[in-house]
């Protein structure tokens, strides 16, 4: 299994992710996350599948700091409890 960045060379890997609300995502959607400055995306891509998909985004603090806003975590069900989640 490998963690890639979500990307214009990737996102297609995620039409057939599902999430663990029966999510199916969008190309245009995607796309559209893609072109948001402070929205990142990784999948966890395994066998040449997307297996997992993490977002979130960055923040700006009151104080002037950046702070990363992690919004989600999504293992495949048929991937779940086999230890992806720790890697």
């Amino acid at each position: 299994m490998k963690c890639e960045l979500l990307a214009e060379s990737n996102y297609a890997l995620l039409l057939d992710f599902i999430d663990d609300m029966n999510t199916k995502y969008d190309e245009t959607v995607l796309k559209a996350f893609l072109n948001e400055k402070n929205a990142y995306g990784y999948i966890a891509v395994d066998d040449g599948k997307a297996i997992g998909f993490a977002y979130g985004y960055v923040l700006n603090e009151p104080d002037g700091r950046k702070t990363f806003y992690l919004h989600a975590i999504d293992i495949m069900s048929g991937y779940q409890n086999l230890g992806y989640g720790t890697e």
